[in-house]
This record gives C-alpha cells, structure tokens and sequence, in this order.
C-alpha cells in the first residue's frame, strides 16, 4: 500500500554491507528511501555480505596449540571462518584415525544465531550433527625392528611407535669398537624418514641411521688365564675371547683322567657378565 514500509535485517551469519535498510511504497508504485523527505528517490538495494569471522577458531577442537591430550592429529587445510566455510583434519606422521569426522563445516549455532559454531559436514542446514573432531593413535609397526650385531637390547620404551627410544649395549664376552664419543650403550629413537612416510631409527647424540650404530668386537681377555694341572700341556689355542677353544694334552708318562673328547675347553659366559670361564 501507498506509503507502507518495509525494513530489512541480514541473516545470521551476514552482516550490512550496503543500501536501504527501509523503504517506502511511494505514488508512483516504487520503493523509496524512507528517511528522507520530497522529493522521494528510489531505494538502493539493501545487500548483506558474510561475517568474516563468524565461527571461532577450530584449533581448539584438536588440542591445540597446547595438544594436550595429544590427539595425534592437526588442521590439513587454513579454515574459512565465514558461514558455509570448511576446515580439514589430518593425522600426523605416524599416527592413523580411530574415530571422528576429518571435516567440518561452519554453521549457525542454533542456541545464539549471532555466531557459528563447527558441524560435520553435510549438516549446515537443517538438523546439525554435534561435530566429533579427528581423533589419530599411533601406528603400531612405524619403525622396523631394529638389532645390533654382537649386541643386546637393554632397554625400549614404547615398541616401534613414534618417539620410543631403543638401548643397546655390547652382547657378554663383546666390547664397543673405540668411536669419537667413547659410548658404552647406543640409544635410537623412532622418528620419520625424509619423506615422512615412515619411521627411522636415528641416533640420540648425532642423529646418525643404524647402519652407523656402534660396533662391538670381541673382548681379547674375556677369560682368564688357563691353569694346566700337574701333568698337562696346553696344545693349541692362544686368544682368550668368547668362544675361544683350548686342546689339552698329558705330557710324556701321564694318562689323561677324562673320556675322549673331554680334552677341549671352550672360552663361555660366566655369572659375571664381565668375566667368562673355561
């Protein structure tokens, strides 16, 4: 009707950006700015434009930037803030998703339209589905299963997931080849490969791979000196290492005391595990 007013207010999630918030029915059959006196000029369309900034942050939603607990995942792309905006989970390296949803969608919150909150993807409009945000555990087997030739594993922290850190020490009867840092044990952690495709064990003092792990050699003196007893002679045999042997033998006018075959003594591991015996 003639001189009827219309006044126009944007949706949630929208904010003012030009125009006549409010018309008038004017004579001639068209809107006219309604604040204004005669002559009447024609209405500018009343447009509104999305809110910046209409949902929050979704870091949070994963922990961040604080991680606590960890969740093993992180944001996979930069969130649009504004209404009908996207944002993306991922895992990191060495974790794999358990549970939750790996996008989300900014939408009204219906409790307070005058700002958005994170829904699953999909349940913008309508009914909204609570968001349950990517939750990632770690990949059991990221690092191979690692050995040291002439070692033992002493101990290891969290299997072969990400960050468990693995000691070695030389095996009994073995020592450690000298190196530049004197180590007595070698300590690895899991971590990625290059690529971050995989996990790696890598040295704890230099970050050195594996294949630089100490090294260990036999310890010349593992054994003590052996003892002949009255009437023996030792035949062959010199070195007193792990594993070494020595051949027994009676001197002229004795009989050896033993069935055949016990005439050899073996260099073995003792209760000390510094020391072996005969």
């Amino acid at each position: 009707d003639l001189r009827s007013v219309v006044r126009f207010a944007c949706l949630p999630g929208y904010e003012y950006a030009s125009g006549d918030p409010s018309v008038v029915c004017g004579a001639d059959g068209l809107w006219k700015r309604a604040d204004q006196t005669t002559p009447l000029l024609n209405s500018e369309p009343y447009r509104c434009e999305l809110v910046r900034d209409f949902c929050p942050d979704p870091s949070p939603l994963l922990g961040l930037p604080q991680r606590q607990p960890d969740v093993g995942a992180r944001l996979a792309s930069t969130p649009v803030l504004r209404l009908g905006g996207t944002v993306a989970f991922e895992c990191l390296e060495g974790y794999k998703p358990v549970l939750g949803q790996s996008e989300a969608v900014c939408a009204v919150d219906v409790a307070d339209s005058t700002r958005g909150r994170w829904v699953r993807a999909g349940a913008e409009y309508g009914w909204q589905a609570e968001l349950q945000p990517l939750r990632c555990t770690l990949i059991q087997n990221w690092c191979p299963n690692v050995t040291m030739r002439h070692g033992l594993m002493v101990s290891m922290t969290h299997e072969n997931y990400l960050r468990s850190v693995v000691e070695f020490e030389c095996a009994v009867g073995y020592q450690p080849i000298l190196d530049p840092w004197g180590r007595a044990r070698a300590s690895f952690q899991c971590l990625h490969n290059p690529w971050k495709t995989a996990g790696m064990w890598l040295s704890t003092k230099d970050n050195a791979t594996t294949d630089k792990m100490m090294a260990c050699e036999l310890t010349p003196a593992f054994c003590p000196d052996p003892t002949a007893g009255v009437g023996v002679q030792l035949t062959e045999g010199n070195a007193w290492s792990l594993g070494s042997t020595l051949r027994m033998a009676c001197v002229f006018g004795f009989t050896p005391n033993v069935p055949p075959g016990m005439d050899e003594l073996t260099c073995a591991a003792g209760p000390d595990p510094a020391r072996g015996q005969w």
